[in-house]
């Protein structure tokens, strides 16, 4: 992307898949967010976040504690965009 002078920021603080910090090559800017938008809220909806827990209930408190605190920091997050 720096050799094809496609990087539109170098601040890190926008790094966060929530703005565009390169220039997409076969879509728009605009595409690019609402794919990632679509992404999130098809993997975070709670049908799927209830089966993630569900794989996990058998493999120990740690395992399950990971599952529900980041599909519920991805819910979140999904919900804000």
């Amino acid at each position: 992307l720096e050799k094809q002078k496609r990087i539109l920021t170098k601040d890190w603080s926008l790094y966060d898949s929530k703005n565009v910090i390169f220039k997409p090559k076969n879509m728009t800017a605009e595409e690019l967010i609402n794919g990632v938008k679509k992404m999130y809220n098809g993997y975070y909806n709670p049908s799927n976040i209830l089966n993630i827990i569900g794989s996990n209930v058998k493999k120990g408190f740690f395992p399950l504690f990971t599952s529900v605190s980041l599909s519920f920091q991805g819910y979140q997050y999904s919900r804000k965009n």
